[in-house]
């Protein structure tokens, strides 16, 4: 019985994106609506087709196949499928490119490359000289700062920001 319930979370958190057809007709119409709402609720992709008023049985879309509607139904099916799949083939792609980009920040991080660049060695070793220095601000960001001292403990994980030295990005940040 739990598995009639239209949100339950093992449904809705596993399903495809779902193109549901009903009509007044089939005799689990609203159960159709509620799933549909349900995944729309849920942030899931959903398309229905309902048509309306009109008689049509539960699963007309099989059983008369020569009716104008099953037609339309059956005509519109593989084009949102194939749009669905474009979606979620960018999707991946996407996902793909930023764990790429990501894992390349981690290797020359962690095979310490990037603090061998001069310009860091240069702004780590000109900062950490006095106790004065450590406590100007090395980063701002819209009303967030962070001193260098704190920048120091960190320095490897902040090495996209101070790669941008000397550049203003859209948000105003700068690295001083």
């Amino acid at each position: 019985m739990q598995y009639t319930d239209p949100e339950h979370s093992e449904i809705i958190n596993n399903l495809p994106p779902e193109f549901l057809i009903a009509s007044q007709g089939d005799f689990l119409n609203q159960n159709t609506i509620k799933f549909h709402k349900a995944l729309k609720r849920n942030g899931k992709t959903s398309k229905i087709i309902y048509y309306g008023m009109k008689d049509l049985g539960h699963a007309f879309v099989t059983m008369h196949t020569d009716c104008p509607e099953s037609i339309e139904a059956i005509d519109k099916m593989p084009s949102w499928f194939v749009i669905q799949a474009n979606l979620a083939n960018q999707e991946k792609d996407n996902k793909g490119m930023a764990a790429k980009k990501k894992k390349e920040i981690e290797t020359r991080t962690s095979d310490h490359r990037i603090a061998d660049q001069k310009a860091w060695k240069f702004i780590k070793e000109l900062n950490s000289v006095s106790s004065e220095r450590l406590e100007t601000i090395a980063l701002a960001s819209g009303n967030r700062s962070y001193a260098y001292r704190q920048m120091f403990r960190k320095w490897d994980h902040y090495a996209e920001a101070f790669s941008a030295i000397g550049l203003t990005g859209k948000d105003h940040s700068r690295v001083g």
